[in-house]
């Protein structure tokens, strides 16, 4: 994916926030207008320049639009690897003795 389709999707993703939150007063810092302008530029093909770009992802970093941290893992969403190619020692197959460490 390049600069320009990256710029694209962050262009959408602001403008979709901004046409959700009218009214707010952080708007003011957001201008509709802007957005709609831009997106109709790049849906017709035209390039956007590099400073365009540059506010498109200063805007989307300031509204926190961005990639949040799940974890897929304790969800269960990532798959299991595959097993071991090496065998795992007899030792860590069974249950460790539980005694409290010794005093130096």
């Amino acid at each position: 994916m390049s600069d320009t389709d990256d710029a694209a999707k962050l262009l959408h993703e602001c403008l979709a926030w901004a046409r959700e939150h009218e009214d707010e007063a952080e708007l003011q810092l957001v201008p509709v207008q802007a957005f709609a302008d831009m997106a109709l530029k790049a849906g017709r093909g035209l390039m956007l320049t590099d400073r365009q770009i540059a506010w498109i992802q200063s805007v989307h970093e300031k509204l926190d639009l961005g990639i949040h941290y799940t974890n897929d893992w304790s969800a269960g969403k990532v798959p299991l690897g595959k097993s071991l190619a090496t065998p795992v020692p007899e030792v860590l197959l069974r249950p460790l003795p539980k005694k409290p460490p010794g005093r130096i």
